[in-house]
């Protein structure tokens, strides 16, 4: 017989509180993550680690809801400032790669791409 964690249950560990589905002792299906520092992840988890569909709310109060690869935002999704604006594009290990740009009021803003931590308007061709 093993001690390892199936099915629902709470895990807590030096990063943080895991609360959701387990198999073979890992954090596997739907689940939420909070750090100590107050981020939370409320998604979908394989072996481990964030995969597929989540909700990552930081404790400054960005909320990124989009897809997870190995642990890193990855592919499409949303991300909203606490003011209300939002970057609504695509994401690669974990940093935004191309998207727009929509303000609070609903303004949207033209289509580019991130070079570095730089956002660059695309040129229209």
């Amino acid at each position: 017989m093993n001690d390892l964690m199936e099915g629902e249950g709470i895990m807590t560990y030096p990063l943080g509180m895991y609360k959701g589905q387990f198999k073979g002792g890992l954090m596997n299906g739907k689940g939420i993550s909070t750090s100590p520092q107050g981020d939370k992840h409320d998604g979908y988890w394989l072996d481990g680690v964030a995969e597929g569909h989540g909700i990552y709310t930081r404790t400054n109060g960005n909320v990124y809801d989009g897809e997870f690869k190995a642990g890193k935002m990855e592919g499409k999704g949303v991300e909203t400032a606490p003011t209300g604006d939002k970057f609504v594009g695509t994401w690669v290990n974990g940093r935004r790669t191309q998207g727009y740009f929509i303000s609070k009021e609903g303004e949207v803003l033209p289509y580019g791409h991130w070079e570095g931590d730089e956002f660059v308007i695309n040129e229209p061709k």
